[in-house]
């Protein structure tokens, strides 16, 4: 049964290859052998690519109604790359950020006005540690939590 295939990024540049019996069987079994290493060439780079960029991403909110706490106490994820955003309400009515800090390591977010959203991106191993706010007189408050990191 013949079939063909049309790898291109527009039409100006589609490559069709065919199995036609009636096309020419060495150029269509060449540029068919062509077509299959560049595709796995361009799925390998993404591949690699995605997975320098992989990593666990959480979400926090600082409280709406301007109290010093977080929505959440305990946040989890995968050793690797955690990427926290903080979300300051637009009603929050201060100034917030989002530190994290143990086992000898320490990465700390922009402070924030209402409204806006403070990152922060570290390379964790397994274990406990502290989320807080950094702005003074917040984390005595109770403006913290902790993350486990596992394995």
């Amino acid at each position: 049964m013949p079939w063909s295939l049309s790898i291109g990024w527009n039409a100006k540049e589609v490559v069709q290859v065919s199995t036609d019996p009636k096309s020419k069987g060495r150029k269509a079994i060449a540029a068919m052998t062509l077509a299959l290493c560049a595709a796995l060439a361009v799925a390998g780079v993404l591949t690699a690519t995605g997975s320098a960029r992989s990593g666990s991403k959480l979400g926090l909110r600082a409280a709406a109604g301007g109290d010093l706490k977080f929505n959440k106490k305990k946040l989890k994820a995968k050793a690797g790359r955690v990427r926290i955003v903080m979300t300051n309400p637009s009603t929050s009515g201060n100034k917030h950020g989002i530190e994290v800090s143990g086992h000898g390591t320490e990465k700390k977010g922009k402070v924030v006005g209402p409204g806006r959203k403070s990152r922060v991106t570290i390379r964790l191993k397994p274990g406990r540690y502290v989320f807080f706010c950094p702005v003074p007189g917040h984390r005595a408050a109770g403006m913290k939590g902790t993350l486990v990191v596992h394995g």
